[in-house]
């Protein structure tokens, strides 16, 4: 239920923000708001467990193969191209997120099996 909370909370804040423009930086204004939304909570993850024992065994507990499986959805990054090519999406970022995540997703099934199975190439 906390985490629940937490993310709610995370997302009302950069909705709220977002829709406020905090997000939007002109030409020659480096994206600070953006670059604290995106580094701010792996950062306060990764600070919360070092300092928890509570998040640390809450991490712990997760199912692997739960958090494999999910990333096969990622094949939907596809739409970053299309995007793209309607000139919706700059290329910089559409190229290198659309195939990453591409990779990513058409990967995630056999990295499951390869979990599933507990294969030699499972480390």
């Amino acid at each position: 239920m906390i985490v629940m909370s937490v993310l709610v909370a995370w997302f009302l804040i950069v909705l709220g923000a977002g829709t406020a423009g905090v997000f939007d930086s002109g030409p020659g204004r480096p994206p600070l708001p953006l670059l604290l939304a995106v580094v701010g909570p792996p950062l306060l993850f990764a600070l919360a467990y070092r300092s928890s024992r509570a998040v640390r065994d809450f991490a712990v507990r997760i199912d692997l193969r739960v958090l494999t499986a999910i990333q096969a959805w990622r094949v939907i990054g596809i739409l970053f191209l299309g995007l793209y090519a309607f000139g919706l999406l700059p290329g910089v970022f559409a190229w290198p997120a659309g195939l990453g995540d591409v990779t990513v997703g058409v990967a995630a099934p056999f990295a499951l099996l390869a979990i599933v199975r507990r294969t030699p190439s499972w480390p």
